[in-house]
């Protein structure tokens, strides 16, 4: 069943090491009548279907009580229709069954998927209304409120609070797999993410507060997820896997840990490689493969999982404020990292042969592509060190790792505040922890720490500031722009730093 999901889960080298990152409705229950929609084409109780509409652009359904939303179902010929929410609607923590049928593109998914194996690709427009209070409880793969999302399909100005999802892989708050165009859609309250009690060794690869994986195509623009998300690995505070077009003018606040039990013979069904074990989060992101512009993390992102390495095999953490790996095709731009992080994994290294390392950065724990223009300010906390493995803690990116036949990594106009924290024996840095290889390392160009907060005086690349020198706007490099693109204006502790325009 997950022979070919390595095709979709990525691999990023660490120095020599090779880690694999992968991966009953509640019918005749209406809302309050007085919070239906009484303005032009509004709710028909005695319509044919749904509140009124016929599923066109021109004139969509109209979903009004928690029974039209739950009537949308799998039905393979709503999967192309047009939905408007007309009210709010609260299910009251009642469980809900997700839009559309289990499925992976590319994968053999028949004896789960039941008749219906198509995404949804209408639109559903959430009219500024909230759904508020749902339940899913599943061991299906692929799941939110709406399973798959596909290439046609829209998702807008909606507001999702008290939503629950307990899953096992590929779990998103919203959607579980994207390839359509989600927009100013929030996922808020008090909403969390978690793995299913009996979801088995995978239970818990690939969460997002928004969206487990955004595929090729793909966009998410203007979202918000206040989601605390706990799972196993491959999880974000927003997205826990980015391939698609784009994330743009998007936050994630909640809290994301990863957990459980990580050994490599449980990612052997997911490729065909040598398989490590790797716990990998990010605050926005877990894996970044794609664009990320204009776009933050507050959260704090914790690893704590008990990690057992295969004799000759390879594992570690990859743990970051806004991406827990930044592949060789990740470009992140003028975004910002808040959270604390922590690498706190237990790692079994003691068989013969076995490599393994621990990458904690501010803003990205590993980087194999391009980050511009962005900046942390978080604590970087990695407490223990194990023989046999490395640890590698920065203030902005733990490590940064060239991909052959890629285009190399860059990191440019970028800074960190914040204090990092790792054992003596660990390898750490204001700005970057280490550059791999040490004979010809990748260019961090006008990138600046501050040697005070961070209490570190060295780094392996970048230029240290103390705080009075980043008061001064002068001492930045001519290449940043502070015409459109920065700042300078005192931060929460009363220093005065860049900052980007669009952060107040």
């Amino acid at each position: 069943m997950f022979d070919r999901l390595a095709r979709f889960l990525p691999a990023t080298v660490l120095g020599g090491l090779l880690l694999v990152l992968g991966p009953v409705g509640c019918d005749g229950l209406f809302a309050d009548l007085s919070d239906l929609d009484t303005a032009s084409g509004a709710c028909d109780d005695d319509a044919d279907s749904f509140g009124g509409g016929d599923g066109t652009a021109a004139d969509p359904f109209r979903i009004c009580t928690r029974s039209h939303f739950n009537d949308i179902g799998d039905d393979p010929s709503l999967m192309d229709a047009h939905f408007a929410l007309h009210s709010d609607i609260d299910f009251d923590e009642r469980i809900f069954t997700p839009i559309g049928s289990p499925q992976h593109p590319d994968m053999d998914l028949d004896e789960n998927s039941g008749e219906n194996n198509a995404p949804f690709n209408g639109t559903f427009d959430g009219n500024g209304h909230t759904i508020r209070g749902p339940h899913i409880s599943t061991l299906d793969l692929s799941i939110g409120l709406f399973r798959h999302l596909g290439p046609d399909g829209e998702i807008f100005d909606l507001t999702v609070e008290d939503l629950v999802v307990s899953g096992s892989l590929l779990v998103g708050g919203l959607v579980g797999l994207n390839e359509g165009e989600i927009s100013d859609c929030t996922i808020g309250g008090n909403s969390r993410l978690e793995v299913h009690g009996n979801a088995g060794a995978l239970g818990g690869l690939v969460m997002g507060g928004l969206v487990a994986q955004n595929l090729d195509g793909g966009g998410i623009s203007n979202c918000t997820a206040a989601v605390d998300v706990t799972g196993l690995s491959l999880i974000g505070g927003l997205v826990g896997i980015h391939q698609g077009v784009l994330i743009t003018q998007s936050e994630a606040s909640g809290e994301v840990i990863t957990e459980g039990e990580l050994t490599a013979s449980a990612l052997d069904d997911l490729s065909d490689d040598d398989s490590g074990a790797a716990a990998i989060a990010g605050g926005l992101v877990g894996v970044n493969e794609s664009w990320i512009l204009d776009s933050l993390a507050t959260g704090d992102v914790t690893s704590n999982n008990e990690i057992t390495i295969a004799e000759g095999g390879s594992g570690g953490e990859m743990v970051g404020g806004l991406v827990g790996a930044n592949v060789d095709n990740g470009q992140i731009d003028l975004s910002i990292a808040r959270g604390e992080v922590t690498a706190s994994s237990e790692l079994d290294v003691s068989m013969v042969g076995t490599d393994s390392s621990t990458s904690a950065g501010g803003f990205s724990g590993s980087n194999s592509g391009r980050i511009e223009d962005c900046y942390a300010t978080g604590r970087v906390r990695i407490p223990d060190a194990y023989d046999n493995s490395l640890s590698i803690g920065g203030g902005l990116v733990g490590s940064i790792v060239p991909v052959p036949n890629s285009t190399a990594p860059q990191i440019t106009n970028c800074y960190s505040t914040g204090p990092v924290s790792t054992p003596q024996s660990s390898v750490r840095g204001g700005l970057i922890g280490l550059r791999f290889p040490e004979s010809d390392p990748p260019a961090v160009t006008n990138s600046y720490w501050d040697v005070d907060t961070s209490v570190l005086p060295d780094s392996d690349g970048g230029t240290g500031l103390d705080t009075d020198e980043f008061a001064e706007q002068g001492i930045f490099d001519e290449d940043w722009d502070f015409d459109s693109d920065w700042q300078m204006r005192e931060d929460h502790e009363g220093n005065l730093r860049p900052h980007l325009f669009w952060d107040q």
